[in-house]
């Protein structure tokens, strides 16, 4: 009964662990779920900041503005852009644009007032701009004609060996000033000259010649001149732009307007939050200047003579003698 027994409970044993192997298999580990890769991050790159820029638009090439704009523009690290008429398209969205210098381009007030809020804008000799917040103007109308004459008369009487000397006009706007400040230069460089006022239909070499008169001064405006003007061995002198069909041979020198120092002022004025200004030309401000002189007409110790004066006029130790705008003696 005991065998019996024993294997009776080893048989329900074997029973039961076939029961367990069979039902109770070990599950299998669960997977672990895929984790969809993430989305690179985008950083935006930063927009590069344009180099801040001096665009200078132009009539026609002006070298010397030219070389002094490059130099204040690299001086306070800005790049210039020159536009030469009739190329302009596009001129106001030059990148990184800070100010605008304008010269005999064509283009009006209203044109250059287009440009981007912010940007300064200096005219040359420009016929109808008039200074405003960001606008100056440099130049004509703005002209120390009584300085421009004065010099004339220095230059004119230096020139000189007969002492008898001309003013040539046609009855010009700023007639009355040039001939009365000129009459002054002359008496100041050479107090034995004589002056002939003629009319520019007058000065032909026979007439100029009777009169005796080896140099002459051709004021603005003064219209055509006789062809034989040319020929009649008279020195000439002339402020500003040159009298039209003149032999270069013919020149004595000449009264020459230079924005270059008013422009660079005028920028720095307007940088500096100081508003629109009409900058005018004048000995003071370095603006107006006598131009290249012929050693043949002026001698090196008269152009010494004529350093003196200009030095004199800008320093305010020298007086002109004449109102600027009248003319009249003060």
């Amino acid at each position: 009964m005991k065998l019996k027994s024993f294997v009776e409970s080893a048989y329900a044993i074997a029973i039961l662990l076939a029961l367990v192997s069979c039902g109770g298999a070990t599950p299998a580990p669960s997977a672990t779920p895929e984790v969809p890769p993430a989305s690179p991050t985008i950083t935006a790159s930063p927009t590069a900041t344009p180099v801040p820029s001096l665009l200078l638009i132009t009539g026609e090439s002006q070298e010397l503005l030219e070389g002094a704009l490059r130099t204040w523009a690299e001086e306070q690290g800005w790049l210039l852009d020159i536009r030469i008429a009739p190329d302009l398209a596009g001129w106001a969205e030059v990148p990184g644009l800070q100010a605008v210098v304008e010269i005999g381009s064509g283009l009006s007030e209203d044109e250059l007032a287009t440009v981007a809020p912010g940007v300064l804008i200096v005219t040359v000799d420009h016929p109808s701009a008039q200074p405003g917040d960001r606008l100056s103007t440099v130049g004509t109308p703005n002209v120390r004609h009584d300085q421009a004459g004065f010099l004339a008369g220095a230059l004119t009487g230096l020139a000189s060996q007969s002492w008898v000397v001309a003013a040539i006009s046609s009855g010009g706007e700023h007639d009355a000033v040039y001939l009365a400040a000129f009459e002054h230069g002359l008496k100041y460089s050479c107090p034995s000259c004589w002056q002939e006022i003629m009319g520019a239909w007058e000065a032909t070499a026979e007439e100029l010649q009777a009169r005796r008169v080896d140099a002459a001064f051709v004021l603005p405006g003064a219209g055509p001149l006789p062809s034989s003007l040319s020929t009649s061995g008279v020195w000439i002198v002339y402020v500003g732009e040159a009298p039209p069909d003149l032999s270069a041979e013919r020149i004595a020198g000449s009264v020459v307007f230079e924005p270059q120092p008013l422009v660079l002022s005028a920028l720095e004025g307007l940088r500096a939050g100081e508003g629109g200004t009409a900058w005018a030309y004048a000995v003071e401000n370095g603006s107006l200047v006598y131009g290249p002189l012929t050693p043949n007409a002026i001698s090196p110790g008269r152009e010494r003579i004529l350093e003196a004066v200009w030095q004199s006029l800008a320093s305010g130790e020298l007086e002109v003698g004449v109102d600027p705008i009248t003319g009249e003696e003060r």
